[in-house]
């Protein structure tokens, strides 16, 4: 599945894979979230890539 057609089906995930993102699909999905609306470009955001698994089940702990 592409990517744009991947951002169209939306779900709120509770698991997640192990598979690494390709460099070229992670670098299309910063330019999605780039090119999303936020209230006439005002709405500051912050896009972290977390490629570290001990982290990123850190992270998950207070997600939900």
């Amino acid at each position: 599945m592409s990517t744009l057609p991947a951002l169209q089906w939306r779900y709120s995930p509770k698991h997640f894979s192990d598979r690494k993102v390709p460099q070229d699909q992670l670098l299309d999905l910063i330019e999605a979230a780039r090119l999303s609306a936020s209230s006439y470009g005002l709405q500051p955001y912050k896009i972290w890539v977390v490629e570290d698994k001990a982290i990123r089940e850190k992270l998950a702990e207070h997600a939900y």
